[in-house]
């Protein structure tokens, strides 16, 4: 469970973050991902920078929707997280995803 997690720090996300970049399929920054939230929580700051990384469509929505449930900070997931999203039905999918109301 998230709750049982540190934050993990900018020195501990920067090898990991390295290779998300690194990454050319979105596949494979999900599996990276996946990985991470085994083992840290992020702040909304942080998640924004793995997010950005994914690709505009599903795998970006994909990726904002698993960063929720491991951000310390969810009140600043609108202005962080959500505001990458252009469309308005990208924005509504990662709001369903994450059980909120438009």
């Amino acid at each position: 469970m998230a709750s049982d997690k540190e934050t993990i720090s900018e020195e501990m996300l920067e090898p990991s973050f390295g290779q998300m970049k690194r990454s050319f399929k979105d596949k494979d920054r999900m599996r990276l991902l996946k990985q991470m939230t085994e083992h840290w929580k992020f702040s909304c700051s942080q998640a924004k920078r793995i997010v950005e990384l994914f690709q505009a469509g599903q795998a970006r929505i994909d990726a904002a929707v698993l960063m929720h449930a491991f951000v310390v900070d969810p009140f600043n997931f609108d202005d962080a997280i959500l505001a990458l999203f252009v469309f308005d039905d990208e924005k509504a999918a990662v709001r369903e995803g994450i059980g909120a109301s438009s």
